[in-house]
C-alpha cells in the first residue's frame, strides 16, 4: 500500500510546492516548476523510508486479481490515450459540460505564467476543484512536455494507483464494482435485445453515462488525484479505526489529506467528517481529535484560497428531489447513473439493523446514506451535475460491505451470479463506447486550436481580452488571461461574477461608457469571432472604429483597445512622450519624424512597417510622474532590443537583437515627475514594444498616459 502512495505523494509535494512559490513569485516560471517536481521527488523519496505501517501478510496476486488489475489497466488505456485522437487530424473531446476545454485552460494559464488569486477569473470564480491538477499539469506543460501527452499520462498512473487501492478496499468487487458502474442505462438493451435503441440514449446525454472512472476522471479532472489519495485515506482509516491495524504513513497520510482541497474541497470535506465520526465511533477520542486538528491546521490554508478565501461558497441550501440535474430529479439520476446503489444501500441498512456485526457495517452504511441525503438537500457547485463525485464516495463506501456481506457469504457461484448482475449494466456501456459512442460527442480540432494560439502567440500575456462566455473559447485555452468563461449557471452563487459579466456584455456590444467598462474590466483586447458577433446582434461596435485591427483571420479578429497608432499624434498633445524615429537602429542622423506618443505598447503592422523601413529605432523621451513615494517594478517586452532610463539610470536593459523577451528591474522613486528615456530599435521580422509598471502601492498596469509628458526643457530629459 506504501508503494501506491508515493506517486500520491509526488503529485501531492510537488502542488503544494508549486502554490508557495507561485504565491510568494505571484505565478509559475519555468524554475519554479523545476523546483516544485524535485521538491515533489524529494517528498516521495522521503516518505518511501517513513512507512511505519504493519502491512498485512503478503498476498500473492492469483488469477482473479491479475484479471481485474488488467481489465481496469487495458479500459483505463482505452479511455486515456483517447482524450486526444486522430480522425484526419488530431482532435480532443468536449467532455462533460466542457470540463475538459476548460481545465486545459487553467493549465496553459499556469504553463504562461499566469497568476493565482485574486485575478484569475479560471479559478477565482468558484471553489475551483481542479485547481490542483490544472496546476500540476501545468507544470509539466512549463518544462516542455505537451498537455496532449501529461494528461494521459497522468491518467494513467492515477488509474494503476486507483486499481491498486481499490483492490485492497474491495477486492474484485472494489475493481469490477468501480470499473463497470453502469446504471439502468446500461438495461437499455434488454428491452430490444440491440444496440440502437441505447445508442440513442446515449448520444443525447450531456453527461457520460459510463464506468466511474472515465466519469470522475475525465469529467472531473482534480480527481486524477483525490480519487485515488481518498481511498488511500479510506483504506488507512479503516485499518486504524475499524481493524485495530497500523494505519498507513503519518507522513504521507497527513500531506494527502492537506493537499486534498486544491484538488476535490468535497471529497477533503467528506473523508474529515468521516475520519471524525469512525475516530469517535471507535472510542478513540484522544487520538483522533489531535490527528483531525493536525489534518486540518495543515489543511486550513488551501481550504480558504480554493474558496478565494472564502468569498465563495461551498454549500447552498437547494432541495434537489425535482432538478437534481440537468437531466431529472436526484432518485433517477442515482439509478442512471449509479446502478443498484439505492437498492443495495436499503438491502445493507437492513442488514445493519437484524444482523450481527452491526458496528462495522453502520460504520459503512450510515455514512453513505448521510452524504446521499445531504446531496437531495444541497448544492455543492453551481453545476447541477457537480454532485456527482461526492455519489461516487458514497457507492465506494457501500463495496466493502456489499463484498463482505452479501458477494462472499453467497458462495463462489451465489457472490459470481451477484456481481455479473452488478456489472452487467457497465459491462453493455463499455462495449457502446467502442461502438462509435466517442463520434456522437462534440470535438475540438487541435489544428484549429494551434492556428489562434500560434497567431497571438506574440502577444504578452499580460493583458486581458474581453471574449464570450465559453469555457471551449480559444483565447484561455492559449493561455491568455479573460474577463470570464463562465456562462449565467454561475450567477446564482457569485454576486461579482455575475456584474462582470453584465459588463463585458455592455462592452461586447459597445454600448455608450464602453471605455469605462473596459477600463473597470482591465480589458486591453476583444476578441471577435462568431459568439461574439451574436454578442454584438449584427450592429458595429463603436470600439471597432476607434480601435486598432491587430488581428484578422479566418477564425475571427483581434483589436487592440489601448494601442493607438504609432504614427498619428495624440488627439490631446501634452499627454504622453516624445518619439523621435529614426532609420537605424542606433539612432543617429536626421530623424524620419517626431511625434507625440502614450506609453509605448505597439505591434506594428506590415504597412507601418513599410514606412519606417528596417532597421529602425524609436527613442521615447519625457518625463513619468509617481504620485507617491515608493519602489516601482518596470516590465519590458520587446523583439528586438530595448533599454529603459529614470533619472538618467538604466532600469531595465532588455537590448541586443532577439525574439519577443520580458524583462523588468525596480527602482525607488519620490513623489514628483522624473525623466524617462526609452530606447528601443528592430532589426528585422517582428517589430514590438511594450512598457508597464507595477508600483508597490499600486497594481500591474500600463503607465496610466496621465502621468506622462513630453520633455520640458529644450534639451529633453
Amino acid at each position: 500500500m506504501e508503494l501506491a502512495s508515493l506517486p500520491l505523494v509526488f503529485i501531492a509535494a510537488s502542488t503544494l510546492a508549486s502554490v508557495v512559490l507561485g504565491l510568494i513569485w505571484g505565478s509559475v516560471t519555468s524554475e519554479i516548476a523545476g523546483l516544485s517536481l524535485l521538491a515533489g521527488f524529494a517528498g516521495a523519496l522521503y516518505a518511501s523510508g517513513r512507512s511505519r505501517a504493519k502491512e498485512r501478510p503478503a498476498v500473492f496476486p492469483g488469477p482473479a486479481a491479475l484479471f481485474w488489475t488488467g481489465l481496469f489497466v487495458a479500459l483505463s488505456l482505452r479511455y486515456f490515450l483517447w482524450i486526444y485522437f486522430y480522425d484526419g487530424e488530431w482532435k480532443t473531446f468536449e467532455i462533460v459540460e466542457n470540463r475538459l476545454p476548460s481545465f486545459l485552460a487553467a493549465v496553459a494559464n499556469f504553463a504562461h505564467g499566469q497568476k493565482f488569486w485574486p485575478e484569475n477569473p479560471l479559478i477565482a470564480a468558484e471553489p475551483y476543484h481542479d485547481f490542483g491538477m490544472a496546476l500540476f499539469t501545468g507544470l509539466a506543460v512549463k518544462l516542455g512536455i505537451p498537455a496532449s501527452a501529461a494528461l494521459p499520462a497522468i491518467g494513467l498512473v492515477a488509474a494503476a494507483v486507483s486499481a491498486f487501492l481499490l483492490w485492497e478496499w474491495a477486492r474484485e468487487t472494489g475493481i469490477g464494482g468501480t470499473l463497470f458502474l453502469g446504471g439502468t442505462a446500461g438495461l437499455l438493451i434488454l428491452a430490444s435485445g440491440h444496440h440502437p435503441q441505447l445508442q440513442e440514449y446515449l448520444s443525447q446525454k450531456t453527461a457520460f453515462v459510463s464506468a466511474l472512472p472515465f466519469m470522475v476522471f475525465v469529467s472531473y479532472p482534480g480527481f486524477l488525484f483525490a480519487f485515488p489519495a481518498g481511498l488511500y485515506l479510506l483504506v488507512s482509516f479503516r485499518r486504524r479505526f475499524l481493524e485495530g491495524m497500523e494505519s498507513g504513513s503519518a507522513y504521507a497520510e497527513t500531506l494527502l489529506w492537506a493537499a486534498l482541497p486544491l484538488f476535490d474541497l468535497h471529497t477533503f470535506l467528506g473523508l474529515s467528517f468521516l475520519f471524525l465520526g469512525w475516530g469517535l465511533f471507535s472510542g478513540r477520542a484522544k487520538e483522533t481529535l489531535s490527528i483531525f486538528l493536525r489534518a486540518c491546521l495543515a489543511a486550513a490554508p488551501l481550504v480558504l484560497a480554493s474558496t478565494n478565501f472564502l468569498k465563495q461558497p461551498s454549500v447552498l441550501f437547494a432541495p434537489h428531489w425535482k432538478d437534481f440535474s440537468f437531466d431529472g430529479p436526484v432518485w433517477t439520476v442515482v439509478l442512471r447513473e449509479f446502478g443498484y446503489f439505492l437498492p443495495w444501500l436499503g438491502v445493507l441498512l437492513l442488514a445493519a439493523v437484524f444482523s450481527r456485526g452491526k458496528k462495522y457495517l453502520w460504520a459503512f452504511t450510515l455514512p453513505a446514506a448521510l452524504a446521499y441525503l445531504f446531496l437531495v438537500f444541497f448544492e455543492i457547485s453551481p453545476w447541477k451535475d457537480a454532485g456527482l463525485p461526492l455519489l461516487a464516495w458514497c457507492y465506494v463506501l457501500l463495496l466493502v460491505p456489499l463484498n463482505e456481506q452479501i458477494v462472499r457469504r453467497a458462495g463462489p457461484l451465489g457472490g459470481a451470479l451477484i456481481l455479473a448482475a452488478l456489472f452487467f449494466p457497465g459491462i453493455v456501456l463499455h462495449r457502446q463506447t467502442y461502438n462509435g459512442y466517442f463520434r456522437n460527442k462534440a470535438t475540438v480540432s487541435i489544428k484549429d486550436q494551434e492556428a489562434i494560439c500560434s497567431s497571438l502567440a506574440p502577444l504578452p500575456r499580460t493583458h486581458r481580452f474581453a471574449t464570450s462566455t465559453d469555457p471551449r473559447h480559444p483565447i484561455p485555452v492559449c493561455g491568455f488571461p479573460v474577463v470570464s468563461i463562465y456562462n449565467e449557471a454561475l450567477f446564482l452563487w457569485n454576486t461579482p461574477q455575475r456584474q462582470n459579466s453584465e459588463k463585458l456584455h455592455q462592452l461586447l456590444r459597445g454600448d455608450k461608457g464602453w471605455r469605462e467598462r473596459a477600463a473597470e474590466l482591465d480589458v486591453r483586447y476583444i476578441f471577435v469571432g462568431q459568439n461574439e458577433k451574436q454578442d454584438m446582434r449584427g450592429q458595429e461596435p463603436d470600439w471597432q472604429k476607434a480601435a486598432k485591427q491587430i488581428r484578422s483571420e479566418a477564425w475571427g479578429s483581434v483589436y487592440d483597445l489601448g494601442s493607438p497608432d504609432p504614427l498619428r499624434p495624440l488627439p490631446e498633445p501634452g499627454q504622453g512622450l516624445r518619439a523621435t524615429f529614426f532609420a537605424n537602429k542606433t539612432f543617429e542622423g536626421e530623424p524620419l519624424m517626431v511625434k507625440t506618443a502614450k506609453i509605448p505598447d505597439f505591434n506594428w503592422d506590415e504597412a507601418e512597417r513599410d514606412i519606417l523601413g528596417t532597421p529602425f529605432g524609436i527613442l521615447l523621451e519625457g518625463e513619468i510622474y509617481v504620485p507617491q513615494s515608493q519602489e516601482v517594478t518596470f516590465y519590458l517586452a520587446s523583439d528586438d532590443g530595448s533599454i529603459l532610463e529614470i533619472g538618467g539610470e538604466i532600469v531595465v536593459d532588455n537590448g541586443g537583437d532577439h525574439s519577443l523577451r520580458i524583462k523588468y528591474g525596480k527602482k525607488y522613486l519620490e513623489q514628483g515627475w522624473h525623466p524617462l528615456r526609452l530606447r528601443y530599435h528592430d532589426d528585422w521580422g517582428v517589430s514590438y514594444l511594450s512598457c508597464w509598471w507595477k508600483p508597490a502601492l499600486g497594481k500591474e498596469e500600463m503607465i496610466p498616459a496621465e502621468l506622462l509628458r513630453p520633455p520640458q526643457t529644450k534639451e529633453g530629459a
